[in-house]
């Protein structure tokens, strides 16, 4: 007898998203391409606050980060707001909680 397995329910919630309010929220792309891509771009980065940067901007896009950059200025300049943004975009990706990707995902700086 053979196994049967449904990840229907699963495959219907794939499209991550990044909410910052009720109001605002922005599609994750998760494509493998573009996350081997983000692999190897934080990779090349001279330090982990550009490789967080690369990294957010590479999932949401540069419109989006454009966006985000004029409703809250400062967001993505102030480590402490561009890491809780980074993790965001892992824990979407990844489908865990922001919790675990703080656990998962530490660079040093």
């Amino acid at each position: 007898m053979s196994k049967y397995t449904d990840i229907s329910a699963r495959l219907d919630d794939a499209q991550p998203i990044l909410k910052l309010s009720d109001e605002e929220e922005y599609p994750v792309d998760d494509d493998k391409n573009n996350v081997l891509k983000m692999n190897a771009s934080m990779a090349e980065a001279p330090n982990d606050i550009d490789a967080f940067y690369i990294a957010v901007e590479m999932l949401i896009g540069t419109e989006a980060m454009a966006a985000i950059e004029k409703k809250h200025p400062g967001l993505t300049s102030r480590m402490s707001t561009l890491r809780v943004l980074f993790h965001g975009v892992m824990a979407a990706i990844g489908g865990i909680s922001i919790e675990e990707a703080e656990k998962r995902f530490r660079r040093g700086f």
